[in-house]
């Protein structure tokens, strides 16, 4: 409770009166028995509650007093005096207004980590001779721009294609969006053994069609030691040099090793060297997207072993394989390990960007006779 008393003229009766009161009168404007009206503001609220005064005593006002002795109200002001910071706000103004301490670190703690790092050079060391001697793992080698190739994100890349090939594509759709397929890539529809192109319901299933009967002759034994395994042009062949390396392509080779993987994986069926007095021989066959994209033996052979290497998705092309080292290496593969009548022989489908599916349609340890399909890609 507050009291709060103005001058007054000597005419004027005035009995002794209490009354709260929260807010300024400016003297300067005060003529008269000045009793204030009695007003309260309640904290959290807009307005204030205006008391009416007491029985007779009530005061006179001119218009100049009501009007500058009415305290101001501004909801705006209030509003942005009270308005929440944002969370960016507060933890500037943290930021900016925490001193910075600095402590000093135990010497333990420094000679710890040269320690770790020190250990961690001579493992990297020891990795890179064991890697060296073995030519087990490779990397991608080039030109700068070959290197920034690297980095793209391919394996994402041919995940979101093989879903969206997996999509079943509308009937009325089909023909006109597979025609549009063949037209692009060089399809030959008339040898398909399903020539109706509604039956195919996505892309992945048009991708690995199958071809009629007799539409690929397969020479006999006595006319073709081997045959070709599938539609497609030969980018390399040759034998594999004194060093263990595969000519990629011209001035380009890589160890047949890093192709193979650890020998390691094959000791349960027999050494990747080639047999006594034999040598051994490459061929790269590279498919196309419009080819046949499935593939059939090439001899009567056994298979033994069948490993799967999860690896990169670069493009196979031929223009990316003259210029990326490792190229065939470095990509994702199965690699299929038996004999036939010389030897050893091995079989590797190498995956590619938005071809990263390898279907194995036979059983290891079984005899596989040529012409007998192996494996599609899709």
């Amino acid at each position: 409770m507050a009291k709060c008393i103005t001058s007054i003229k000597q005419s004027t009766r005035l009995n002794s009166l209490a009354f709260p009161f929260i807010g300024r009168i400016s003297r300067s404007t005060l003529d008269g028995v000045i009793m204030t009206p009695i007003r309260q503001w309640h904290l959290g609220y807009s307005k204030y509650t205006q008391y009416p005064m007491h029985g007779q005593y009530q005061p006179f006002h001119s218009s100049k007093i009501a009007t500058e002795s009415k305290p101001q109200y501004n909801q705006d002001h209030q509003k942005q005096d009270h308005r929440e910071e944002s969370t960016y706000e507060k933890y500037w103004n943290a930021w900016k207004n925490t001193k910075t301490e600095y402590y000093a670190l135990p010497i333990s703690i420094g000679i710890t980590w040269i320690a770790v790092q020190h250990f961690m050079n001579i493992r990297r060391s020891l990795d890179a001779n064991q890697t060296s001697e073995d030519k087990s793992h490779v990397e991608p080698t080039g030109p700068f721009w070959v290197h920034v190739y690297t980095c793209l994100p391919f394996r994402a890349i041919s995940r979101a294609w093989g879903w969206m090939n997996n999509l079943t594509v509308p009937e009325y759709l089909r023909s006109p969006l597979f025609t549009l397929y063949s037209k692009a890539f060089g399809c030959n529809l008339d040898e398909m053994l399903e020539p109706d192109l509604n039956t195919y319901p996505n892309l992945a299933e048009f991708f690995y069609r199958e071809l009629k009967a007799g539409t690929r002759p397969i020479a006999g034994p006595e006319k073709a030691m081997l045959v070709s395994p599938a539609d497609g042009r030969i980018l390399h062949f040759g034998p594999v040099d004194s060093n263990g390396c595969i000519e990629q392509v011209k001035g380009i080779s890589y160890p047949v090793k890093a192709l193979l993987g650890p020998s390691a994986l094959f000791a349960d069926s027999q050494s990747i060297s080639p047999s006594k007095g034999n040598s051994f021989f490459q061929i790269v066959i590279y498919l196309a997207p419009g080819d046949y994209h499935r593939f059939h033996s090439p001899v009567d052979w056994t298979v033994s072993n069948v490993r799967h290497f999860a690896a990169d998705l670069f493009s196979v092309s031929p223009k990316l394989a003259a210029k990326m080292g490792n190229l065939f290496a470095v990509n994702e593969r199965v690699v299929m390990v038996g004999t036939w009548k010389y030897g050893s022989f091995f079989m590797i489908p190498v995956g590619a960007t938005n071809v990263g599916s390898i279907r194995i349609n036979m059983c290891p340890v079984s005899f596989i006779s040529r012409q007998i399909e192996l494996f599609c890609f899709g």
